[in-house]
């Protein structure tokens, strides 16, 4: 579960930014004596209780992410929560804000960005210390019809990392979407019938396309944890990337 929060829009100003860090931190404070009664009602009636998250705010400030941080880190939560970013900042922005919080952070509870999750940005979170991430990009991408590929393995593609299978190129491509991938759709499923399917908007195609971005993502971290394990992660950054 993550607490309540005030996520900054971007650019907002800093008496905006400090207001929001205060509310979020009273909330912070709150979720967690809300969560005790909880598990002392839940271990009553012998039910498990769920992991509670603290979110780190303070805009695009340097001075107000450190404080959010220190004060976040230093309540009893199971991890800590990174929010507002990809709201609209750069990515090195983005990346600054890391830069400020992690240091302040436990180094023994997990670390959570919120709403970030493209893949250049996964290799670069992974690097700062980020332990996960969630993000709507696979999903959203997928009912578009924008299908996730390893993009050094195809010489047409549309974007970095992503082909749109509703273009008519694709209306006769007998391959599969992406060859390396492995998954339930990849293995069963030409770009040419999937292409079809999306044209004569059948709901099996955002199904499809939904399910092959989620196990594309999915395989891709679990590749960057044995990457990691086995000390080879800057080799295969440099092979995404």
């Amino acid at each position: 579960m993550i607490a309540f929060d005030e996520c900054c829009y971007y650019p907002a100003s800093r008496e905006y930014a400090e207001t929001a860090i205060k509310r979020t931190h009273q909330w912070a404070e709150r979720c967690l004596r809300q969560n005790q009664k909880s598990k002392i009602k839940n271990q009553k009636f012998g039910k498990g209780t769920q992991a509670l998250y603290g979110v780190v705010q303070g805009g695009v400030y340097e001075d107000l992410r450190k404080e959010s941080a220190k004060f976040i880190g230093g309540l009893p939560f199971t991890g800590i929560a990174i929010g507002g970013v990809s709201v609209g900042e750069s990515k090195e922005e983005a990346r600054s804000v890391l830069d400020w919080v992690v240091p302040h952070l436990p180094g023994e509870k997990p670390r959570h960005l919120l709403g970030v999750g493209e893949i250049d940005d996964i290799f670069t979170l992974v690097e700062k210390g980020i332990d996960s991430f969630d993000c709507v990009m696979p999903t959203r991408l997928g009912r578009m019809g924008h299908l996730l590929i390893q993009n050094s393995k195809f010489k047409i593609q549309d974007s970095r990392w992503t082909i749109d299978i509703t273009k008519l190129r694709y209306a006769k491509d007998k391959n599969p979407i992406d060859e390396r991938c492995g998954c339930f759709v990849c293995q069963n499923y030409s770009r040419a019938y999937i292409n079809h399917l999306f044209r004569a908007r059948e709901l099996l195609a955002y199904r499809l396309a939904t399910y092959h971005n989620l196990y594309f993502l999915e395989k891709l971290v679990e590749k960057i944890r044995l990457s990691i394990k086995e000390g080879t992660f800057l080799d295969f950054k440099k092979e995404w990337l």
